[in-house]
């Protein structure tokens, strides 16, 4: 049974390094949120939960947002092809 709890708690650990690093956190950040976990689990990963940063890649639907008819793939501007299936989105109506 102890062998499966150190698993589960290194395994969140390993987690939280690669979330933090997918949030833009430097290695040496993310190592020691990732160290505190493995070492605090009840109080780090709460912590690193609600203090979080969103992540960047996220993307903002305005009213000059424009979505592919063909995969759906959200864009801005007038591009002459989608960057995501490569269909033609001259010939679209919106």
């Amino acid at each position: 049974m102890k062998i499966i709890g150190l698993l589960i708690v290194f395994c969140v650990a390993i987690w939280v390094f690669c979330d933090a690093r997918a949030r833009n956190k430097s290695i040496l950040v993310a190592l020691m949120w990732s160290f505190g976990t493995l070492i605090f689990l009840v109080i780090f990963l709460p912590l690193w939960l609600i203090t979080r940063p969103k992540k960047n890649k996220q993307i903002m639907i305005t009213a000059k947002s424009k979505h592919c008819t063909s995969c759906g793939e959200f864009y801005e501007g007038t591009p002459a092809y989608c960057t995501n299936c490569g269909k033609s989105l001259s010939d679209q109506k919106f």
